[in-house]
């Protein structure tokens, strides 16, 4: 079981790690990068502006788009019989080895091959993780729930909620 922020998070830096070395990689074989200095800031400029698109999409209860509905239909974690876990930090497993392994399998042949502006296409699918994830940390602290996935071995990808933990003082002691 794994907390829905952190897994979504832990996506989209793989993405964009995966991205980077197939950069590198691209600029030691070809000389150059698959990208134009001169067009980096309008990549990124696009990249945040669907960041921006897709986090308001989500955030919202349109039916194709909205993730809030999603959680909010999430059942709480204590009615399906299991217990929360005790908290595995995203430092412990900063990369998805899948969507990592993925993204330069992908990307590095299709840009040294074919295309290298191709290679923006990872960034492009981590951008929506990254909406995801801000869009879940939202629904979280508004709602002082925690998203999990993966409660249910036959349905990893299903969704369940429990109470967000106190919160910890310096000495350990509860909050006044």
């Amino acid at each position: 079981m794994d907390r829905y922020v952190h897994a979504e998070l832990r996506d989209a830096f793989s993405a964009f790690t995966g991205t980077v070395v197939g950069m590198a990689v691209f600029a030691g074989v070809r000389g150059h990068l698959p990208i134009r200095p001169h067009g980096l800031p309008l990549v990124i400029g696009i990249g945040l502006a669907y960041v921006a698109a897709s986090a308001l999409l989500r955030g919202s209860w349109l039916k194709r788009f909205s993730s809030v509905r999603e959680f909010d239909a999430a059942p709480r974690l204590e009615d399906t019989g299991a217990a929360p876990p005790a908290g595995v930090s995203p430092r412990r497993r900063p990369f998805n080895p899948g969507v990592l392994g993925f993204t330069v399998a992908f990307a590095l042949p299709v840009a040294l091959f074919w295309e290298p502006a191709l290679i923006v296409v990872p960034p492009w699918l981590a951008s929506d993780w990254l909406a995801r994830a801000l869009v879940a940390a939202r629904w979280e602290r508004r709602n002082g729930l925690v998203l999990w996935r993966g409660h249910d071995p036959d349905e990893p990808g299903r969704l369940s909620v429990s109470r967000r933990p106190p919160t910890r003082t310096a000495t350990g002691a509860p909050p006044a």
